[in-house]
């Protein structure tokens, strides 16, 4: 057929389409914007409009704008109230009962603090909707009446009051309660702290955070708002008179949201998060609960993620095994599982495979990633250095980058056959570029591995450029497979020196150039 109706309440009659082209035009002429970009301009405009109306701003939130988007045909929006009581509120309560359950925008002033108004998207135009807006004020009236008695009704207990009731909410089957989860949190917080760079005074905020990082479960707020856990923490632990790094943490812990960059600030928000984090990762493992395909049920992935955004952000250095193992111990202590022996690698693997997935999308070679991860894969910030450092040379010196991966590959080939070779002796060189090459690489050794333990790997590629003419030289003049033993063993442990020079920093073997440079 070529008719083709228009919007249900504001267009009654259907109208033939003669053309494609005419598409667009006859449905706005029957009140429907079909391009999206054109409806969202429509909602943009309108709130600005109705804000501007009250000299104050509607609050900007990307996912809304774009559910709304979608949600009508011809927009335009108007403005509501709501009694300045409920503005006692915590801002986030306001904001989230707006938003998740009436797809209300909230405003606020030039402070951005909150006003007692919102604004609606209408489907139609705003003119004559005072119904409408009546409507839409008693629904939140109601909506905010509750959230007003929870709040108070919590806070006739404290956040340490509340932990005892923690006892009563479950972790996960198998895995005890939710007490148990804070003991956890407990005993991994105060060693992972002392592994991170923080200072004293914040040191003494891991146990009190930890303490007291779920507690919140246990109010009404939350109970009724899930989507707040963490924000009604911090409200209560503030209003209890608790630190303020401490309150802070409790919000940070379940940060960074997915897909957003919006890290914990504080080093005791970064630990918990990350204490939290792992101990949902191994806890789920150790009884094998782990993802498979599109499966994930308990966001494994997504917590994962969340590990690696952290230490990639605070550029912490981690033993990954290390730490999966104190959180293997504490559970075994609780006497919920007994895992078995491949667990510490199994999370270390999920963990590194979400960290490659990361590293591909965000452009770095896929030889490069393989190669670095083929030597060590415990520490994750130092995987990022090693790779990234390669990267650069890869993208902007790649003559001098392709030279580099050359000469370890003709030095590997030849001697990764051979183990346990003697240590070179100086004193049976035969070539007097043998004796340039071990005198070369004994010059770079003292500039190559201090680099690499204060992290600078670029600068350790770099001053192997010395050693490249060099190797090239004794290529040329000296016959490494000679029919001498001695002599034969004595320059492959040299070429080894080179192979082994590299191993800090990846198998340079694994690395693929010449497709790139074609």
């Amino acid at each position: 057929s070529r008719f083709t109706q228009g919007h249900r309440f504001l267009s009654k009659n259907s109208q033939d389409l003669l053309k494609a082209d005419d598409y667009f035009p006859v449905l706005e002429n029957l009140k429907v914007i079909v391009d999206p970009i054109q409806r969202r301009a429509m909602i943009e405009q309108a709130l600005d409009r109705e804000a501007k109306r009250i000299s104050g701003h509607w609050l900007k939130d990307e996912d809304l704008i774009n559910e709304v988007t979608f949600l009508v045909e011809y927009p335009d929006a108007a403005l509501g109230s709501f009694h300045d009581k409920y503005l006692q509120l915590p801002a986030c309560v306001l904001t989230t009962v707006m938003k998740h359950h009436q797809k209300y925008f909230a405003c606020v002033d030039d402070e951005g603090n909150l006003l007692s108004r919102f604004l609606v998207v209408l489907n139609r135009p705003a003119s004559g909707c005072e119904k409408i807006i009546h409507g839409n004020e008693r629904v939140l009236k109601a909506r905010l009446e509750d959230a007003l008695f929870f709040f108070n009704e919590d806070q006739k207990k404290n956040l340490e009051q509340r932990t005892e009731s923690l006892k009563g909410i479950v972790f996960q089957e198998g895995l005890g309660t939710m007490w148990e989860k804070t003991q956890r949190l407990k005993f991994l917080v105060a060693r992972l702290g002392a592994c991170f760079p923080g200072n004293e005074e914040s040191f003494t905020y891991l146990d009190r955070a930890a303490l007291l990082a779920k507690a919140d479960l246990t109010c009404e707020m939350v109970k009724e708002l899930p989507e707040l856990q963490g924000h009604m923490g911090k409200v209560y632990a503030q209003l209890n008179g608790e630190n303020e790094e401490v309150a802070t943490a409790i919000k940070e812990q379940y940060l960074p949201s997915p897909g957003q960059e919006n890290y914990p600030e504080t080093f005791t928000g970064s630990i918990l998060s990350l204490a939290d984090k792992m101990d949902n990762i191994v806890s789920s493992f150790v009884l094998g609960r782990v993802p498979s395909g599109s499966t994930d049920p308990f966001g494994l992935r997504r917590q994962a993620q969340g590990i690696l955004n952290i230490l990639l952000n605070r550029r912490w250095y981690s033993d990954l095994s290390q730490w999966i193992g104190w959180n293997i111990l504490i559970l075994k202590e609780q006497g919920f599982v007994n895992p078995s022996a491949s667990v510490i690698d199994d999370v270390i693997q999920f963990i590194i495979g979400r960290f490659r997935y990361y590293l591909l999308e965000t452009g770095m070679n896929y030889s490069i990633i393989n190669a670095v991860l083929s030597v060590s894969y415990n520490d994750v910030y130092d995987i990022y250095l090693r790779i990234n450092a390669l990267q650069k040379l890869f993208e902007h010196k790649r003559k001098f980058f392709e030279d580099v991966v050359t000469s370890f590959c003709r030095a590997n080939n030849i001697t990764k056959n051979f183990q346990g070779l003697p240590a070179v002796d100086k004193n049976i060189f035969e070539e007097e570029v043998e004796h340039q090459l071990f005198n070369t690489l004994q010059t770079i050794e003292k500039e190559f591995y201090p680099a690499i333990q204060r992290g600078d790997y670029v600068y350790a590629c770099e001053s192997f450029s010395v050693v490249i003419p060099v190797l090239n030289r004794f290529f040329d003049d000296v016959l490494v497979m000679t029919e001498s033993e001695s002599i034969r063993n004595n320059r492959l442990s040299l070429l080894k020196k080179i192979v082994e020079l590299w191993q800090p920093i990846a198998d340079l073997s694994q690395i693929v150039v010449e497709e790139e440079s074609r």
